[in-house]
C-alpha cells in the first residue's frame, strides 16, 4: 500500500441512507469512499479494484450473500484488511466473523471516533502483519541460501526433562547420563526438528521429498553419542550455546565432518524452544590434516 496516496476504503451496505452517511464521515477522516449494496457487489469491486486498501463491510446485507461469507470470498482472492461494521450485538451473529480473518469489529452508532480509531488500527494491524510476512520471507530466503546446513529445533521437552532431573537431586549429570542410557535416548526423541535448509537435506543424505525429519534421532548416528553427550551436559549447567565438531554418516554410507554451532534463539533462552543450528563442512580439511600426520614421520626423516 503506498503510504504518500489517498486510502480507498470499500464500504459494503445495503441501505443507501446509511451509506451516503457513513461515505461523508469517511470523508472527513480523509478517506475515498467506493460503495457497494449487497456481498456479490464487493467481491466483484474488490476484485476488479486494485486500489481497494480496506473493506468495511455489514454483516447482514438482506437477500442474498451475507457480509461474512462476502469477506470470505474476498480474502481468497485479495490480502486485505477487513473490518466488519454492524447493529449486530447478539454473540451468534458476532461468532460467524470469527471464522474470517478480520481486523475489527465495529458497532453502527458508536460515533465517528469510534470508528476512525477502528479503521486506523485496521490499518497498522495488517501494516504491521505486511511487515512480519515479509521479514518471514526475508529470513525464508537467507535460511535457504545458506552456505551450509541449519536446522531449527525445539529443546523445551528436553530442558523440561533436565530440569525435573535437577529438581530431582541429579547433580552430576554425565554420570547420570552413563548410568541411564535409555535416558540418553529418550532425549533424541524430545528434541524437535522444527525447520532444515536444503544443505541440511544433503548433508543428511536424505531426499527432501522424504520430508523433514521430526526428532533429532533421525539426524544421530551412533558415531555422534559423544558429542550429544556433551551438548546435554552443557545445558543441564546453564549453557544456551554450543560448539563441538561432529561426524554426520549419510545416507550413501559416508561419514562427513562439521563443526557445529548451537544457539538459542533470543527470546528463548529460558525454554529453549528455538534453537539455531548451524553446521559447517570440515571434511577437507581432516582430510588435509590427515595426509599431513601421515606424512610427518618421512618430513621428520629429511
Amino acid at each position: 500500500m503506498e503510504s504518500g496516496r489517498t486510502k480507498t476504503i470499500l464500504l459494503v451496505e445495503d441501505q443507501s441512507i446509511i451509506a451516503m452517511a457513513t461515505t461523508r464521515t469517511l470523508g472527513s477522516f480523509g478517506y475515498t469512499s467506493i460503495t457497494a449494496d449487497s456481498g456479490e457487489n464487493a467481491v466483484r469491486i474488490a476484485a476488479e479494484r486494485a486500489d481497494v486498501d480496506l473493506v468495511l463491510m455489514d454483516i447482514d446485507l438482506g437477500r442474498g450473500m451475507d457480509g461474512t461469507e462476502a469477506a470470505r470470498l474476498i480474502l481468497e482472492k485479495r490480502d486485505l484488511p477487513v473490518v466488519f461494521l454492524s447493529s449486530h450485538t447478539e454473540p451468534e451473529i458476532v461468532a460467524k466473523t470469527e471464522d474470517v480473518t478480520s481486523y475489527g469489529y465495529i458497532v453502527k452508532n458508536s460515533g465517528p471516533t469510534i470508528l476512525h480509531a477502528g479503521i486506523k488500527m485496521a490499518f497498522r494491524l495488517f501494516a504491521a502483519r505486511v511487515e512480519l510476512k515479509d521479514r518471514e520471507e526475508h529470513f525464508r530466503s537467507l535460511f535457504e541460501d545458506a552456505i551450509g546446513p541449519v536446522f531449527i529445533e525445539d529443546y523445551s521437552a528436553a530442558k523440561r526433562r533436565i530440569d525435573q532431573a535437577r529438581a530431582s537431586g541429579v547433580t552430576d549429570f554425565r554420570a547420570w547420563l552413563r548410568a541411564n542410557p535409555s535416558e540418553m535416548e529418550a532425549f533424541k526423541d524430545l528434541i524437535q526438528v522444527v525447520d532444515l535448509n536444503r544443505e541440511a537435506f544433503r548433508a543428511l543424505g536424505r531426499p527432501v521429498g522424504m520430508g523433514k525429519p521430526k526428532t533429532l534421532r533421525e539426524c544421530l548416528g551412533p558415531e555422534a553419542v559423544y558429542f550429544f553427550e556433551d551438548e546435554l551436559v552443557a545445558i543441564a549447567e546453564g549453557a544456551t550455546s554450543f560448539e563441538a565438531e561432529i561426524p554426520i554418516r549419510t545416507g550413501g554410507g559416508e561419514t562427513s565432518y562439521f563443526f557445529l554451532q548451537l544457539n538459542a534463539v533470543k527470546g528463548h533462552e529460558a525454554d529453549l524452544s528455538r534453537v539455531h543450528v548451524m553446521l559447517i563442512d570440515i571434511s577437507e580439511t581432516k582430510r588435509v590434516k590427515g595426509k599431513l600426520r601421515q606424512k610427518s614421520p618421512e618430513v621428520r626423516r629429511v
